[in-house]
């Protein structure tokens, strides 16, 4: 785009049709994941996701159509004991800490913007070391004895967190 190029505010109907594409391809990729199995699509997952949550390098999207549509989102996440849980809004559920490795907590944006950043707008040659780790780590999806669906721990991440989303947006916001 030329620096003389002119920008102008997108109008409320463009940005529902935005978050829509947005919700679709969201749906999309997560069931290519779960149903088909290839697991390839969590990296344009991680993009999506990061156009939803993100408010550096994202559209912050989710967060705007809440703003629009006067609601207040609830997401559900862990409480103590770990088979309890309780309702938060979008800022505790991104910044939740979801996992551990290396010695630090990793929260849900963080795995989102790593995964976006080094492996799905463009190939890092110096990734975080959460790469490597979450590589290692295996997870089951549901009950494994009948999804029999393991996924490593970078991307159980994006999929509880894209699972999540989809809930939310088809209990709670009205497009």
């Amino acid at each position: 785009m030329s620096s003389n190029s002119k920008r102008h505010q997108i109008s409320d109907k463009q940005l529902i049709q935005e978050f829509k594409n947005s919700i679709y391809f969201l749906g999309h990729y997560f069931n290519q994941i779960i149903e088909s199995r290839i697991l390839a699509f969590g990296i344009p997952m991680s993009v999506e996701l990061r156009r939803l949550y993100s408010t550096k390098k994202g559209d912050n999207l989710l967060r705007r159509i809440e703003i629009k549509q006067d609601l207040s989102l609830k997401f559900r996440v862990s409480d103590r004991p770990p088979d309890k849980y309780k309702l938060v809004g979008i800022d505790e559920y991104v910044n939740d800490n979801i996992f551990f490795a290396n010695g630090r907590n990793y929260t849900r944006i963080e795995i989102i913007s790593l995964i976006a950043n080094q492996r799905g707008a463009h190939t890092d040659d110096r990734p975080d070391v959460f790469h490597s780790i979450s590589a290692g780590i295996l997870l089951p999806w549901g009950n494994p004895a009948k999804t029999k669906l393991f996924l490593t721990q970078d991307l159980y991440g994006l999929v509880d967190t894209a699972y999540q989303t989809l809930t939310v947006v088809k209990e709670q916001i009205k497009l």
